[in-house]
């Protein structure tokens, strides 16, 4: 009976087997953004209206290294602090109440390869009636955390390699602003902080009975055990990423029969 025979008949009575998990590790890698003091310009009116100023940066974030193991998935998370501050002023007759209403919006948008955009929107927002020549209203929103929707598989390629990964980021600054009465001056400014931190999970080394490189050891194992087992160049050709001593569940340092029956114990989780 030929090998590749022995290793299918004995696979089959274990097919519905529970596949055996590798052990994962994290690794995590952050970069900073700050905005800068990013400022709307200063209007002169004595109505409503809205501006809004947009920044378009992007963040390079480390890859993995792929000599530390087996990529199995990636995690993004954004923590974002911004500090605000309006400023008014009365330059005709600062005798007259000025009654000033102002709605300040920061939104940041963070679009990682292979997940969906995702983001915050601080929001800001205050009514005063001054007579003073000067109102400045300042702002600080808390931290606010969020985590990207999982990476797709199929794009993990991309976390892979000795550069970095680039994390586009679109800013919006936006303000809102009633004047009551003629001759007033405002401007609105920004400063936001960004943290993106990528975390790799992944399996560290190589895991024995592992053929296919998908982080456990199942059935789909079988036929690259066998093709390892019979044809080692046409195994590293198909799987040019895995290494062919995954074949070695005995630990003897070499690829053979003799591992064909560790090999189905760990199929079965014996």
């Amino acid at each position: 009976m030929s090998t590749k025979w022995k290793v299918f008949c004995v696979a089959i009575g274990i097919a519905e087997a529970t596949a055996i998990g590798a052990r994962s590790e994290e690794i995590e890698h952050t970069a900073v953004l700050d905005s800068g003091n990013m400022v709307l310009p200063t209007r002169f009116v004595p109505f409503s209206r809205t501006d809004t100023n947009t920044a378009n940066r992007s963040l390079g974030v480390p890859q993995f290294d792929q000599s530390m193991g087996l990529l199995q998935a990636v995690e993004i998370e954004v923590t974002a602090h911004t500090d605000a501050a309006w400023h008014g002023e009365v330059v005709d007759d600062p005798g007259i109440c000025a009654g000033a209403n102002a709605n300040m919006r920061v939104r940041y948008q963070h679009s990682p390869p292979g997940a969906s955009a995702f983001g915050h929107e601080a929001f800001f927002n205050r009514t005063e009636c001054f007579t003073s020549s000067v109102l400045v209203w300042d702002f600080n929103y808390p931290a606010r955390n969020s985590t990207a929707g999982p990476v797709t598989p199929t794009v993990l390629d991309a976390y892979i390699g000795s550069g970095t990964v680039s994390v586009p980021i679109r800013i919006d600054f936006i303000q809102e602003v009633t004047i009551s009465n003629t001759g007033c001056v405002y401007n609105f400014s920004a400063d936001v902080d960004l943290e993106v931190t990528v975390r790799y999970i992944y399996s560290p080394g190589s895991l024995p009975g592992d053929l296919n490189c998908d982080g456990v050891v199942s059935v789909g194992d079988v036929n690259p055990f066998v093709l390892a087992l019979t044809d080692p160049q046409a195994y590293e050709a198909q799987f040019p990423n895995c290494d062919v001593l995954n074949a070695d569940c005995s630990g003897d340092g070499a690829v053979t029969v003799n591992d064909i029956n560790c090999f189905v114990a760990m199929l079965s989780g014996s």
